[in-house]
């Protein structure tokens, strides 16, 4: 890997988001004009059909393919390209779109996550589980064996989750854009019905997320980053279940394995911490339409670094923010480096 290949050489120079929720009254194509018409109007881009070169999209729901995004732009003439990874969808078409830049093939590159899972009609994830590496059926099970045994091995609870929960309930309040907004406290998190309870499989060692671990490596080289904790202003990070952000923490090397729950009695990534995560809610209130968190999680950056971020706003030091998606299987991560200039 060459670590310096895509450093400074692009940058985001407009970006735009939908309203997230059911939405019953938008089609897929209704949100793709809402979030494509603020980015335009975001990079002064007048003229879409000609300066936007090529379009990189990320769905994992997508009805149409393709032409979802090409008829409800009228982006036609240029190439227009698919990915998936699952939960890491949105990530990955991010960093295809800036590979095709960095590497001199175009100038001016648009890229869309969107997925409407309330269209498909059906309830629940559609992913494959059985069989994969002997975990449960369901992501809940799978986290809930990495509850278990962190539990166990670090002396952490139910409450440092709850607490995890509580913060990310606060933020979505002061984010316009998230789904849900309501504040609880820690007796309701924990009075919450429970959709799977921890238990331990001795055959599984999960005190980790080694994808995490592996990509973190890899994005920190590419930036330069040395000292996450002390370089990074905040970090989105994929709240799947508030069990996966503790872990994620100590993955992303934000603080000592096992020093998570420390850190979350502490307020050290709350809003007005000294490392803010998830400062717009994160999957908790936004929910998680696929293809659409990851470029959703870099959107909050762009406006945390550009101090647009309202009464969510928070302190730069660095100038850095990340943001992380796990896939849908668990050996998929995706993570995005932005930084102000």
């Amino acid at each position: 890997m060459n670590p310096e290949a895509i450093r400074d050489k692009v940058a985001i120079v407009g970006m735009g988001c939908c309203k997230f929720g059911e939405n019953w009254d938008k089609a897929p194509e209704d949100m793709i004009v809402e979030a494509a018409f603020e980015a335009y109007e975001d990079a002064g881009i007048t003229e879409p059909q000609k300066q936007i070169e090529a379009v990189f999209c990320g769905a994992v729901y997508p009805s149409r393919g393709t032409a979802e995004v090409a008829d409800s732009l009228k982006l036609y003439g240029r190439p227009i390209s698919m990915t998936q990874n699952y939960c890491a969808t949105g990530t990955d078409a991010f960093r295809f779109g800036v590979f095709s830049v960095a590497c001199g093939l175009y100038d001016t590159v648009m890229v869309v996550g969107f997925d409407k899972p309330k269209d498909r009609g059906i309830s629940g994830p559609n992913v494959q589980t059985a069989g994969v590496r002997g975990l449960p059926m369901t992501p809940a099970g799978w986290f809930s064996l990495c509850a278990a045994r962190y539990f166990e091995t670090y002396g952490a609870s139910r409450e440092d989750l709850a607490r995890i929960a509580v913060k990310n309930h606060h933020n979505g309040t002061l984010a316009p854009k998230s789904m849900l907004k309501k504040e609880i406290t820690v007796e309701e998190a924990l009075n919450a019905p429970i959709i799977s309870w921890p238990q331990t499989d001795p055959s599984f060692d999960f005190l980790r997320w080694k994808p995490t671990v592996s990509a973190a490596q890899q994005a920190y080289a590419q930036a330069g980053i040395s000292k996450p904790f002390e370089q990074l202003d905040m970090a989105q990070v994929h709240d799947c279940f508030t069990l996966t952000e503790l872990l994620t923490y100590e993955d992303l090397g934000l603080c000592e394995k096992g020093a998570a729950k420390d850190h979350i009695a502490n307020g050290t990534f709350a809003l007005d911490g000294e490392l803010p995560v998830n400062t717009d809610g994160g999957l908790k209130t936004f929910g998680h339409p696929t293809g659409a968190t990851g470029v959703r999680m870099i959107y909050e950056n762009y406006k945390q670094l550009q101090g647009k971020a309202g009464d969510r706003q928070v302190k730069h030091r660095g100038g850095m923010a990340l943001s992380h998606n796990i896939g849908g299987a668990p050996q998929a991560c995706g993570i995005a480096i932005v930084g102000r200039d």
